[in-house]
């Protein structure tokens, strides 16, 4: 018995304190916890009751070693998931979208969709980066162009999908010119006609928004206004 449980133990073990470090950014992010809430008073006097010695040991008794952590688990993360889209066993596709915040920041959100080296499909969000400069289709594609020498997809790169929207079609016509600088104007109109994907979901919505309100939007606001 003793042979076959020795069998099932896990090649790599997490220590103790590895344990607690990725717990505690674990809360720390998925709940919105400020930095420095580890250096509140009670909340160290709560983790000091359960065990005293190793709280003193492994717990920051600084916010900034908390963010220097969560940085290092990104970067940690981020060369990972490089290694793992460049031995994907297709190439990897793009989904893309201008979202402004509540405070009216503007931010490019990127997910990208492959097959891993198991066979697995896979997507993975890959960006929110926020654009400092103007909407424009050429200033998302600059966005788009850093972030695929980033992951190093330049040879790997396939289709995009985005919005049935000009901004989107100037990004992606942008983007490929980018990608192919030898290209003639027909050959980037060819490209753009082979990778670029419109996104369904939009065409829908557009579709129901012309049969709903018809020539005239402030019509229909009306209507439903009196209905509420």
């Amino acid at each position: 018995m003793q042979k076959r449980a020795a069998k099932r133990r896990p090649l790599i073990v997490e220590s103790r304190v590895d344990v607690f470090k990725r717990l505690l950014l674990g809360w720390i992010t998925d709940a919105n916890i400020l930095l420095h809430g580890v250096e509140h008073k009670l909340f160290r006097q709560l983790l000091a009751f359960l065990d005293d010695q190793f709280v003193n040991e492994v717990l920051p008794t600084s916010g900034n070693t908390v963010r220097r952590w969560i940085l290092q688990e990104f970067e940690e993360h981020t060369r990972m998931l490089k290694d793992e889209m460049n031995k994907a066993l297709s190439n990897v596709h793009t989904s893309f979208d201008m979202w402004t915040s509540p405070n009216g920041i503007a931010i490019l959100s990127v997910i990208a969709y492959y097959v891993d080296i198991a066979g697995r499909p896979q997507f993975r969000l890959i960006s929110l980066e926020k654009l400092s400069s103007s909407h424009g289709g050429e200033n998302q594609a600059i966005l788009m162009a850093k972030l695929i020498q980033k992951y190093g997809l330049e040879k790997k790169i396939g289709f995009f999908t985005a919005d049935n929207a000009d901004p989107c079609d100037t990004c992606i016509r942008a983007l490929l010119k980018m990608l192919n600088p030898r290209a003639s104007p027909t050959g980037l109109e060819g490209l753009e006609g082979e990778r670029r994907i419109r996104c369904v979901g939009h065409i829908l919505n557009l579709s129901a928004k012309a049969f709903l309100e018809g020539d005239s939007s402030d019509i229909f606001d009306s209507h439903i206004a009196e209905k509420d």
